[in-house]
């Protein structure tokens, strides 16, 4: 939203030749960098409680980590079996030799069994958090012995990471199961670089902290309703096309930090966006990518809200980024519902990993916003040029990696 009788100037040249610049050195990140480092595992604990099968899946990307760390292929097993352990005081578990199941694509999957000497009482997950910084676990532990806590089952989900790789099984209330999900969604906007861009963005764009805080509000909204769609309803878009959006949408909010602060030129903004935005369009349906009528959709969008930025009313602007920020919350939290649908959880399990999750994101957003809120402020009271120069940059900043994912991800 723009500045009251803030004065019409060109589009920044800084801000082209930052992005440019930064775009040509895109090739040299992976397609896929901002994409979480996540796996997932269901453990199923037998009825004599003396045996589990483990069911494990991680992206390629986090198995080929796994390649470098070890060693290569040949050393797999050991660090598959190595990195997900049940343990007994009485000894060690043993495990059998892991075999490769059928995985959605970009994605790997094994199954293993453990015997034990007696019922397993920990859980212990290090894979990959050594390798790949910020990397998570979500752990599915279903006991299937009689009695457990009173019930003929128990079904518990634990959050894994490199502050916390040690869960009691036997402990009813284990602190994982909440405030794991809390610090998850914490670790999702501080370890993600497209949830990171995305709060840059609003942070250039938002003419008032109670802006700021309603439009990140609304991101969490826009996600935890595609979250309770996805693993409640079964509601699973494409995972390619929603990379394909997720990119764009950091693409289009940096693109508004221009328009806003490029008055009467706004326009130029709008339609040099929705045009690119179309050719991306017309680049995947020629080539088979995916979602190309979803960028159509999203190109108008993005052309009929970027041209009223520079006319809107602070009220008036505000709804606006309350649902444009909602719409993509909605995109954003597709793209993590993959791992917990492959959870299969359901019930009180489920409400308390949305729930938790959720709280976490809201709250790490809103701290984060308010510190770069009173940097930026501090800023434009002190060397109003320096800030203006600083929220250019930063908007090149994020839209140069939103660029390159659009184009590439829009390939098949």
């Amino acid at each position: 939203m723009s500045k009251p009788d803030a004065p019409a100037r060109r589009v920044s040249p800084v801000l082209l030749a930052v992005a440019v610049a930064a775009l040509a050195l895109a090739p040299a990140t992976p397609a896929a960098a901002h994409t979480r480092s996540l796996g997932r595992s269901v453990i199923t604990i037998d009825d004599d409680g003396r045996g589990a099968e483990l069911r494990l899946t991680l992206s390629l990307l986090d198995r080929d980590a796994l390649y470098a760390a070890v060693g290569g292929p040949a050393s797999l097993v050991t660090a598959l079996t190595a990195g997900l352990t049940l343990t007994t005081t009485a000894g060690s578990c043993t495990a059998s030799v892991p075999t490769e199941l059928p995985a959605a694509s970009g994605q790997v999957a094994y199954r293993w069994r453990v015997r034990c000497p007696a019922a397993p009482e920990r859980l212990i997950c290090d894979l990959l958090v050594d390798v790949v910084p910020g990397h998570v676990h979500l752990a599915r532990v279903i006991d299937h012995r009689a009695g457990v806590d009173g019930g003929d089952r128990h079904d518990r989900v634990f959050a894994f990471g490199a502050d916390q790789r040690t869960v009691v099984l036997a402990r009813p209330t284990s602190v994982t199961g909440g405030v794991g999900f809390i610090r998850l969604g914490a670790d999702h906007v501080t370890g993600g670089l497209d949830h990171l861009l995305f709060m840059l963005t609003l942070l250039l764009v938002a003419a008032s902290l109670r802006e700021l805080a309603l439009a990140a509000t609304g991101f969490t909204i826009g996600h935890s309703v595609a979250l309770v769609l996805a693993v409640g309803a079964g509601t699973q878009p494409s995972a390619a096309g929603i990379e394909v959006l997720v990119a764009a949408s950091i693409a289009v909010v940096a693109a508004e930090a221009a328009a806003s602060r490029s008055g009467r030129h706004a326009a130029i903004v709008a339609i040099a966006v929705a045009s690119v935005l179309l050719a991306v369009a017309a680049f995947a349906a020629v080539s088979g990518g995916p979602t190309p009528i979803a960028l159509v959709g999203l190109a108008l969008l993005a052309g009929c809200y970027l041209a009223g930025v520079g006319r809107a009313t602070r009220g008036h602007g505000a709804r606006w980024r309350l649902l444009i920020t909602t719409l993509f919350g909605l995109v954003h939290g597709f793209a993590f519902a993959g791992p917990l649908i492959d959870l299969d959880l359901g019930g009180r399990p489920l409400a308390t990993a949305l729930l938790a999750f959720n709280v976490g994101i809201e709250l790490a957003q809103l701290l984060l916003l308010a510190i770069g809120w009173m940097m930026l402020s501090a800023l434009r009271r002190r060397a109003p040029a320096a800030a203006a120069l600083t929220v250019d940059v930063a908007a090149a900043v994020a839209m140069a990696p939103a660029m390159f994912w659009l184009i590439t991800r829009s390939s098949p």
